[in-house]
């Protein structure tokens, strides 16, 4: 038997939420978008924090989830690299532009079937205990996709050449 996909208001996945810590940052597109901050650690090239965010794929339109099948809550953890190395040392090291977050592992859908909750607090609780890979340099290893699939790389590429193997 197909799962039963349920409609969900932004009140109750506001509420069930942000009883887990989460605040509304914004929206991406047509849907509220939430986050956690989970760690902020300077490593020795600079500050970063690993974020959990949660895209909800509720409407801001309509209040409500869109139709069957259109969309589901995703989970991604992600790290932010800090203010000062966006703008400041970036630049004298001749380093290539930052991007504003790096996934730290493989987006996670929840589907919006009837039991929404638990699977999303489940999804939560294994993002949120993911922890940062730092390379021998001591750079925050990020996942990366390359043509023979996805790989841990190191942050302070071209500097350190560093990458690992990726399992999921």
């Amino acid at each position: 038997m197909p799962a039963e996909y349920t409609v969900i208001s932004h009140a109750d996945f506001a509420k069930f939420i942000e009883e887990s810590g989460y605040g509304v940052t914004g929206h991406g597109g047509y849907e509220y978008v939430y986050e956690k901050t989970i760690h902020r650690r300077v490593f020795k090239m600079g500050g970063f924090s690993t974020v959990v965010r949660v895209f909800s794929s509720v409407d801001i339109r309509s209040d409500t989830t869109r139709e069957k099948g259109k969309d589901a809550i995703r989970v991604v953890p992600l790290l932010i690299p800090g203010e000062h190395m966006i703008n400041g040392w970036q630049h004298v090291l001749n380093y290539p532009k930052l991007r504003d977050s790096y996934p730290l592992r493989k987006l996670r859908r929840v589907h919006r079937v009837t039991n929404w909750q638990a699977n999303l607090a489940s999804r939560l609780k294994l993002a949120e205990e993911f922890d940062i890979t730092k390379s021998p340099a001591g750079w925050p290893m990020i996942l990366r996709t390359g043509s023979n699939g996805r790989f841990w790389a190191s942050l302070g590429y071209p500097m350190e050449k560093f990458t690992q193997p990726y399992q999921d």
